[in-house]
């Protein structure tokens, strides 16, 4: 599969097996985290910024070992805005959450407002 990226064929090793498997599987979990982020933003609005955060540093780092290594664009380049992107959409998740709470002090100080003109 990753011949048809560019790779070349590398021998089997073990180690570089156990390697690779241990970092799939980190990245699974780390995925994972960002997943449930997502979709409760709510429960985990502090951890947010961080992920967004780690995201675009890992796209600033694709982007410099990309450039240095004189990857071809597609491979890494695709990478490097699905990053930039994620990470700005975390942040707008933290953006979205913060307009929605300063909202709602206001219409509900607005709300008792009327309440206490009409009574």
């Amino acid at each position: 599969m990753l011949q048809g990226l560019g790779a070349r064929p590398i021998a089997y090793d073990p180690m570089l097996d156990y390697w690779l498997r241990m970092a799939a599987g980190a990245f699974t979990l780390i995925g994972g985290l960002f997943a449930v982020a997502a979709i409760r933003p709510e429960k985990y609005q502090s951890m947010i910024p961080w992920l967004g955060m780690l995201m675009i540093i890992e796209a600033l780092i694709l982007l410099t070992h990309g450039l240095r290594l004189g990857l071809p664009l597609l491979p890494f380049c695709a990478d490097v805005t699905a990053c930039f992107v994620g990470g700005e959409g975390y942040s707008g998740i933290r953006k979205a959450q913060n307009n929605v709470a300063n909202k709602q002090p206001r219409q509900i100080a607005i709300h008792d407002l009327a309440k206490s003109v009409i009574v």
